[in-house]
């Protein structure tokens, strides 16, 4: 059957993806002749109304062989924004009909009921906005308190429990009900600094750290004096020290900025008077009160998703927003080279431009990225679309979007429906198609982080759901956290091809602190255990130094262009591009042996997960790079 349109494929579409402001777009679409095509228009459409369109446009009409004609386009939009868009054909006879996508490989279909639009970003990136250094490299994930202890800042803090390196977290909650999050390892900057020739041989450019800033919760987004580093991280000289030793190695340095709450144990809200006498909650006087929305004061206020241990900052408050910009150079005077937002859907838009003017101003090298779990162009958050994207926020994302498809498509078994490699499919190719290129290209893309379960754990041991009471729910995972033999091992084989996909597509691929050595773990605190020194996977620690060492060398992973080969229910294939150079990735999700010999021809292997010697064969869960010669 004759393709009448996809977007996907330049000769219809071009350019290909999101298209700069102002840019001209062609549009082709093939129609048969025996239609009796009057006219066809392009029907363009808002974000905000999917009926009405915003431009209506008549297409030129060309033959191209005896039975089709090409009806072609060429255009332009000059504000940025997410549109959609169909095709509208009016026969000689009077007839209307609509051509629209269909869901499973985004081929036009003519119909007038069903179908989906074709999607159409506009931005407006003038350039090289979002920094080189991001582009082709390899993040590495840390949760400071849980990587590695230079055993120099260890000290006993009032409320603070510390624990031997190899002890299991603390999980229950006390008799109270209340789960304390007051185990402390003594993880620490000059820790991290230790390990910086460790992180080098995994080919490391950027190192995210989780919050560093003084909080008396381990996981510290409970923030109690942003300026102030935890004393049992160390102080500011040792975040200099390892800026400055890490910038030597080719990494720079990314910080959690955490600005939509604090705890109530801190000096601006100070509920417990650890910081003096001041505070909102003692004093409606402080110059922090407006920062805070109390209900009945001092003792309801507005708290983070229920939270009482962490009040909500109004955060139109231009006074706290402009502290934060002070926040932000401070930490950039020390040699941080960008900063990834908490939480970002509840930042206003307002203030995420004005992180971006500050942080930019500063050290226009540093990069933003946010955490956003859905797409982040389509994302909508208190009354407020966001358009994170577009070139006036921030500088990619958190690619929460695309993990539980990849993972959903690894775990699956039959999918007869094509429901679970369709929205794989789909999902990816709407990240490539729509987030412009320059975020594209940068978007923080990962398997594990600290709040979500580690790798090898979901694509092994039993599917977590949460139910129940916290303590229940943690009792369960407690009772999992250790894999049996055959669960780990189907689980690290699955990892293998998991991240294999993560490291060739368009991104940033960022390791979670442990993943690259078998660290298992549902949700927190599981997740965030102490690495395991000397008790190492070294065979899986291996494999992640040759593929990022493989990624790294190959620049077409900078900015090369994506496109899917081929999806079934046994194999997944890829190829990236830049000019003459091409590489195919082949991935095996079964089993069983897969042929891959109609789709990957002429091939020098540069890198492979196999048992078998013939590269036209993949062995179960197998996987392979190859180069085109």
């Amino acid at each position: 059957m004759t393709r009448i349109y996809n977007s996907f494929l330049k000769k219809f579409k071009s350019p290909f993806g999101a298209v700069k402001v102002g840019e001209m777009i062609r549009i082709s679409i093939l129609l048969r002749k025996d239609l009796n095509v009057m006219y066809t228009k392009l029907l363009v459409f808002g974000n905000d109304n999917y009926q009405i369109p915003v431009m209506e446009l008549i297409m030129d009409k060309f033959e191209h062989d005896e039975f089709h004609d090409v009806y072609r386009l060429r255009f332009a939009i000059y504000k940025s924004g997410r549109y959609s868009y169909c095709f509208q054909s009016v026969t000689n006879d009077g007839r209307s009909f609509l051509i629209k996508r269909n869901w499973q490989d985004n081929d036009a279909d003519i119909l007038n009921n069903g179908g989906f639009h074709y999607d159409l970003v506009i931005h407006s990136y003038q350039g090289r906005e979002v920094p080189d250094w991001i582009y082709g490299g390899i993040m590495y994930q840390i949760f400071p308190d849980r990587f590695n202890s230079s055993g120099k800042n260890i000290k006993h803090i009032p409320g603070r429990k510390l624990k031997k390196w190899h002890e299991f977290p603390d999980y229950l909650p006390d008799e109270k009900g209340k789960i304390l999050n007051n185990d402390f390892y003594g993880g620490d900057i000059r820790g991290i600094i230790d390990k910086l020739d460790y992180l080098e041989k995994l080919s490391v450019t950027a190192i995210y750290l989780n919050p560093i800033s003084l909080a008396n919760e381990n996981h510290r987004y409970n923030t109690g004096d942003f300026k102030k580093v935890d004393p049992l991280l160390g102080n500011e000289e040792d975040l200099k020290e390892l800026c400055q030793k890490a910038k030597e190695r080719g990494m720079r340095i990314i910080l959690d900025g955490v600005y939509s709450h604090v705890g109530a144990d801190s000096k601006y809200f100070n509920k417990y008077q650890t910081f003096g006498s001041g505070g909102a909650y003692n004093d409606p006087s402080s110059k922090f009160f407006g920062w805070f929305k109390f209900i009945n004061y001092p003792e309801e206020y507005k708290c983070w998703w229920g939270h009482k241990s962490l009040p909500e900052i109004e955060k139109n408050n231009s006074d706290y927003q402009n502290y934060i910009c002070e926040v932000l150079e401070h930490y950039l005077k020390l040699g941080v080279s960008g900063f990834r937002l908490d939480v970002a859907d509840e930042l206003p838009n307002q203030f995420l431009e004005l992180i971006r003017k500050k942080v930019k101003s500063v050290n226009p090298e540093a990069i933003i990225i946010a955490e956003v779990w859905e797409d982040a162009i389509l994302k909508e958050a208190y009354s407020e679309r966001k358009d994170y994207l577009l070139g006036k926020k921030v500088d990619s994302v958190m690619n929460y979007f695309l993990r539980k498809p990849l993972l959903e498509y690894i775990l699956t078994d039959g999918d007869e429906d094509k429901r679970v490699r369709g929205n794989f499919y789909n999902t990816l190719m709407r990240i490539v198609e729509q987030y412009p290129k320059p975020a594209l290209h940068a978007n923080m893309n990962f398997i594990s982080t600290h709040d979500v379960e580690r790798g090898i754990s979901i694509l092994g041991g039993e599917t977590y759901h949460e139910v129940g009471e916290i303590w229940q729910d943690r009792i369960w995972q407690k009772n999992r956290d250790e894999l049996t033999e055959d669960q780990y091992k189907l689980g690290k084989k699955r990892f293998k091809i998991a991240s294999l996909i993560q490291f060739f597509v368009p991104g940033v691929p960022s390791i979670y602190y442990g993943d690259e050595v078998g660290m298992t773990g549902y949700k927190d605190p599981f997740n965030r255990k102490p690495y395991p020194w000397g008790q190492e996977d070294e065979e899986l620690l291996e494999f992640f130094i040759e593929l990022a060492k493989t990624r790294k060398a190959n620049t077409i992973f900078k900015e090369g262009e994506f496109r899917i080969i081929h999806i079934d229910n046994n194999v997944f294939i890829a190829e990236r591009s830049l000019g003459k150079n091409t590489i195919v990735m082949a991935v095996n999700r079964t089993r069983k042996e897969m042929d891959i010999s109609n789709f990957v021809r002429n091939k020098n292997v540069i890198f492979k997960i196999n048992d078998s010697d013939d590269t036209n064969v993949l062995s179960p869960y197998g996987g392979i790079w190859v180069r085109k010669r």
